[in-house]
């Protein structure tokens, strides 16, 4: 089971920031956003429901151990892996400038479970991956202040002297980040569906909006004749 981040669209190929895979994931959550517009008619005594739209957000709490990584045939000790990991994240909440101007917002594509052992289908029928415009995101260095204050106190034992810079790195690291999500394809529920599961949401091109029939507007005449005299 793994989660991976990337930035949406790939258009530039200098970014500093690649791929990111989280082999450990502790919460994955899809919150779905119904809107409605009410209006109070006078003689009813519940308004009116019209539907607008239906958004959802995702959340997702991913975690890293902080150890020597081999990424894309580069090795990385762990404080080399340690700084990747923030780096990449800090770059991929960054819009992208050319020229002093944005030419690139901060979307990602999350993959969620691409591995075929895990959830072939991804969160939806026919969709591995989903865009999202991230409003959050949370780095949690977990036990990084308790080694720093623990090489502190030995210091204070020991004496002054040189201190590997492994023992301030955390082992672990815990991210949480969430954000609304893109469809970049339409998502409706259609009842002539081939699918076993007719009511399972469909994801394709090939939609209500760009199959609808036009209405054929009939000759205006047709409606003066029906309303001629037909005593005369």
């Amino acid at each position: 089971m793994s989660v991976k981040i990337s930035r949406y669209p790939k258009k530039f190929d200098a970014l500093v920031e690649g791929k990111l895979g989280f082999n450990i994931v502790e919460s994955v959550s899809i919150d779905y956003d119904i809107s409605w517009e009410s209006i109070s008619v006078y003689g009813r005594q519940d308004a009116i429901q019209s539907y607008k739209t239906t958004g959802q957000t995702l959340s997702v709490q991913v975690a890293t151990t902080i150890s020597p990584q081999t990424i894309d045939g580069k090795y990385f000790t762990d404080v080399e892996f340690f700084r990747f990991i923030l780096k990449s994240l800090n770059s991929l909440c960054r819009p992208v400038y050319e020229g002093g101007v944005i030419v690139q917002s901060p979307l990602w594509r999350v993959a969620l479970f691409p591995d075929k052992k895990d959830v072939a289908q991804g969160y939806a029928l026919g969709q591995k991956d989903v865009i999202i415009a991230p409003t959050s995101l949370s780095v949690d260095y977990g036990d990084r202040i308790r080694k720093i204050e623990a090489v502190r106190g030995k210091i204070d034992q020991i004496g002054f002297g040189e201190i590997e810079t492994t023992s301030t790195i955390p082992k672990r690291l815990a991210i949480s980040f969430g954000g609304p999500i893109i469809n970049t394809k339409q998502v409706f529920v259609d009842r002539g569906s081939p699918f076993i599961d007719g009511n399972g949401p469909i994801i394709g091109g090939n939609s209500p909006q760009s199959n609808a029939v036009s209405v054929q507007v009939l000759d205006p005449n047709f409606y003066l004749d029906a309303f001629k005299d037909t005593d005369k």
